[in-house]
């Protein structure tokens, strides 16, 4: 565990900087490494294959040098990319419970190791979370800050949720795809993740527009982020489970691989900008919300 937080205490304030230091462009450009070195290790967990991966991720680069300029394209992916999450949850309950009746559904199109589908959710997947970090990093003055305060409330819910399951767990959530997940680390989660939102609003400053619905807007999008990243989680976990692997990769001392750290921001990132940008009363100072 004491080499799970050094890492978090190494990273977070690198993470922190670049995002207040760098100017949209290059900002993307970092996110775009991580997603690249995230695509590397779902590249190993479903084709394994090196010419498919880097055809994808030069596509991936070509797009995203282009995309950062065009937020309604932007907006557009991050509402596929929530989509796509909401019928996640679907599959994944559909998973566990053929899981529970021995059933693995090792078969499905979308998911089966080797499979270029699977594959190409990949790509989808770091894409629709690029694709919303970026849109809200270019937003005013406020964009980096309010970058931070999602991660932040992303990583809030990921904790929250770790120490409220060691401490009280007792019912497990999804044991067929995440023994160690529980309802009442869920529970947790959720309540770190709206600590998190509520302090946030603050911190980015909506003194000139502010209304409660936006507070209640902005924490109920957060809660929604918290959950949804418990799916992107379960869903990697399914893919690890699938390719007889325990970690995505051994980059991260204590978290394993690149995936196993960003996956419940990959899931959240989306949903929650599209919450908020898709939301008429949320009218963010500046240029908000595009």
């Amino acid at each position: 565990m004491w080499v799970r937080i050094i890492t978090v205490l190494v990273l977070a304030p690198v993470v922190i900087a670049l995002t207040l230091i760098l100017p949209t462009r290059w900002f993307s450009v970092v996110l775009l490494a991580v997603a690249l070195m995230g695509l590397y290790e779902w590249n190993r967990l479903t084709i394994k294959s090196s010419g498919v991966f880097s055809i994808a991720a030069i596509g991936l680069a070509a797009a995203t040098w282009w995309l950062v300029s065009q937020p309604q394209l932007l907006l557009a992916i991050c509402a596929l990319a929530a989509l796509f999450w909401a019928y996640q949850i679907y599959a994944l309950q559909q998973f566990e419970q053929r899981f529970n009746r021995s059933q693995l559904p090792a078969s499905a199109p979308d998911m089966t190791p080797g499979s270029k589908c699977a594959f190409s959710w990949g790509v989808f997947c770091l894409l629709g979370a690029w694709a919303a970090l970026v849109l809200l990093h270019q937003q005013a003055e406020q964009g980096p800050i309010a970058t931070i305060a999602l991660l932040v409330m992303v990583w809030a819910a990921d904790s929250f949720a770790y120490f409220t399951g060691k401490a009280f767990g007792r019912h497990p959530l999804a044991p067929g795809l995440s023994p160690n997940k529980t309802v009442e680390g869920v529970i947790g989660g959720l309540f770190g993740a709206a600590l998190a939102a509520g302090l946030g609003f603050f911190i980015i400053d909506f003194s000139q527009d502010f209304s409660v619905m936006m507070l209640l807007v902005w924490i109920a999008s957060g809660l929604c982020a918290a959950l949804f990243s418990v799916a992107g989680d379960l869903y990697e976990s399914r893919l690890k489970r699938l390719a007889g692997v325990k970690d995505s990769g051994h980059l991260l001392p204590g978290h394993g691989g690149v995936l196993d750290r960003i996956d419940g921001v990959i899931a959240a990132t989306p949903v929650f900008v599209t919450l908020v940008f898709m939301t008429p009363v949320f009218v963010m100072p500046g240029t908000w919300p595009l």
